[in-house]
């Protein structure tokens, strides 16, 4: 089943922050701030409804320094329709990783607005940027 055709039969039902972690301890205003992100994905069930997970964090060992947001996606997908590996791999970049990045980016910048860290705001996200690789466990990989 094509892809197009396969979001045409699913509905979103919600995105929600599940966890917002902000930890700061002793970081001192002119050490460097951690410049690498890690995304993690995890795809809980995939039947009646979709559900997933997306998190995105960053840590700093000596000086304490850590932020991390949790969202949770769930789509009801009435006709149980599945899709080959390929494709579930573009629905969830193109599609799902899409509708969620902006609940990642503001929960991540706010979080380190709040704590007075200078980690730069995070881009704008392109189309095709990133793509999720499905691992077999249904976890997956950027």
């Amino acid at each position: 089943m094509p892809v197009q055709t396969f979001i045409e039969k699913v509905d979103l039902k919600v995105i929600r922050n599940i966890e917002r972690v902000g930890k700061l301890h002793r970081i001192r205003e002119d050490d460097e701030r951690p410049s690498n992100l890690d995304v993690d994905f995890k795809l809980f069930e995939w039947g009646q409804y979709i559900e997933l997970g997306f998190g995105l964090s960053t840590a700093e060992e000596g000086g304490s320094l850590e932020i991390s947001v949790k969202v949770h996606v769930i789509y009801s997908n009435p006709e149980e329709l599945n899709l080959s590996k390929e494709d579930k791999e573009i629905f969830l970049s193109d599609v799902v990783f899409m509708q969620v990045y902006p609940y990642l980016r503001e929960g991540f910048s706010s979080m380190a607005q709040q704590l007075g860290v200078g980690i730069p705001t995070l881009g704008v996200l392109e189309r095709g940027q990133y793509r999720i690789e499905l691992d077999g466990t249904e976890s997956g990989s950027f």
